[in-house]
């Protein structure tokens, strides 16, 4: 089994589980009993953007007190539950279910979908599950946050969800994931026509290329290659990662939280009306060879100085040591970090500048295009922690 076939496997796996958790948790809880390969239809991906489905509800019972078949045992003899081969019943031909039936045939579809005996499946649920991300609001207005994998990677969530004031959304992705996450801001409200963000335009980006393994390293970065909108700062949890010496690249935490929108050079300001909110770079302004290190400026040894008619990406990095700003700027700006065994993170992505929607005469419209300034900043627009299990 390659990498992208086990990663597609930890897919296949967690669906299962969440299929089945649905099922449990139903108004009315539902018992499978019949939880096996067969069973499991399997796409490359559906409309919803998920792998599987989960079918077969000819032996499906309803969860209470009384759950007992109306025959001995049902289930497929090779996935069902010890206990309902043992059990003892009052009644000769009715057998006691409950959900943990489920789990325990879903723990065995898990051993042969990645050759594993019982004792691995420990390990298995480490790895499948991966990092964990916890995306909180902590601002007073909703917020729109985007994910966005590598070619051949997904996009955690559908790429896209939305926070209200004070909200928590949770997920986990697989090892070995790469991508990206960001936030869009002054969006309408569902999500459309953000005036920063906007998937991709003068964003602020964490960008992320995650060990597949145990003791392989983690890759990360702050990049303001396309531009700026809101300040990131990512911490490392303690007692997750294993720092390998003084060297501030390794597991380092980079910042940028200094306010580029008061420092952005006039000719890359994005406006509304009369307000910068947001910062573009001067590949993602101009679109030009030179600043994209593209064409006749790549590879590496090509892309230089002399050749920008202005130095802008030096302005980002004198307020932002830390980040990427521009392609090639690798050497003060890539962070590497041995986990123990996965690294945790703590991201957070801040309005350093303060603004803030207000209402004004009770219109939604004006709350989405009017922003008040204030010294104080929204200190936690969106705290976003990723724990790797």
């Amino acid at each position: 089994m390659n990498v992208y076939e086990y990663f597609i496997s930890c897919e296949i796996f967690i669906e299962l589980l969440e299929c089945i958790e649905y099922l449990h948790n139903l108004e009315v809880p539902l018992i499978h009993r019949d939880i096996k390969p067969d069973n499991i239809l399997i796409a490359h991906k559906l409309n919803d953007g998920r792998y599987i489905k989960l079918g077969d509800f000819g032996l499906a019972i309803v969860h209470n007190n009384k759950s007992m078949s109306h025959t001995n045992k049902v289930g497929t003899v090779k996935y069902r539950a010890p206990e309902i081969d043992t059990h003892n019943s009052a009644s000769p031909n009715k057998t006691r279910y409950n959900t943990k039936a489920d789990v325990y045939s879903a723990a065995k579809v898990a051993t042969e979908l990645f050759d594993l005996n019982v004792n691995d499946l420990s390990l298995l649920f480490a790895t499948c599950y991966g990092g964990e991300f916890r995306i909180k609001n902590d601002c007073p207005f909703t917020v729109w946050a985007r994910t966005l994998g590598n070619q051949g990677h997904y996009s955690p969530e559908g790429g896209r969800f939305t926070l209200t004031t004070g909200a928590t959304h949770n997920f986990n992705i697989n090892q070995g994931w790469a991508g990206r996450i960001w936030a869009d801001t002054l969006c309408q409200p569902d999500g459309s026509q953000c005036k920063t963000g906007d998937w991709g335009t003068a964003t602020t980006l964490g960008e992320w290329n995650l060990a597949a393994k145990t003791g392989d390293m983690d890759w990360y970065d702050i990049s303001l290659v396309d531009g700026y909108n809101v300040g990131m700062r990512i911490t490392l949890i303690p007692g997750t990662f294993d720092k390998q010496g003084p060297d501030h690249y390794n597991c380092g935490e980079p910042v940028c939280i200094e306010d580029m929108l008061a420092h952005c050079p006039g000719e890359l300001a994005v406006k509304d009306g009369d307000k910068t909110i947001a910062c573009m770079s001067a590949c993602t302004k101009f679109r030009t060879e030179a600043y994209c290190c593209t064409g006749a400026h790549q590879p590496r040894d090509k892309c230089v100085k002399k050749d920008w008619p202005v130095d802008y990406p030096s302005t980002f990095k004198h307020y932002c040591p830390d980040a990427y700003s521009w392609a090639y700027d690798d050497a003060t700006s890539t962070f590497a970090c041995h986990g123990k065994p996965y690294t945790g993170y703590e991201i957070s992505q801040l309005l350093t500048t303060g603004l803030t929607p207000v209402m004004n005469n009770g219109s939604l419209e004006a709350m989405n295009n009017t922003l008040l300034a204030t010294p104080s900043g929204c200190p936690s627009h969106i705290n976003l922690y990723l724990i790797d299990a």
